[in-house]
């Protein structure tokens, strides 16, 4: 029986390569979280600042242009790999 080819991971892969820089602005955006600093939108007629209220994580990966849904479904499936090959 052939055994069943590692999963593509092409939006893991994208998240990979960003890591460092990733890190390094997640660290920042904490810090700026840290002292009270939040991230607004306008809304509305009058352009009311609205907080975000967006994690670090998704700002990130809207930054890097990364599916984290799709990130999920690749760990996934890894690990249903990992559990067929042994």
């Amino acid at each position: 029986m052939k055994p069943n080819p590692y999963p593509p991971t092409p939006e893991c892969d994208k998240l990979s390569a960003v890591k460092d820089q990733s890190q390094i602005i997640g660290a920042f955006l904490d810090h700026l979280s840290q002292e009270g600093i939040e991230f607004c939108i306008r809304e509305g007629k009058y352009d009311d600042l609205v907080p975000l209220n967006q994690s670090i994580e998704v700002t990130l990966a809207k930054y890097f242009d990364i599916d984290l849904k799709k990130v999920e479904q690749e760990r996934q499936a890894i690990l249903d790999y990992i559990r067929t090959a042994k």
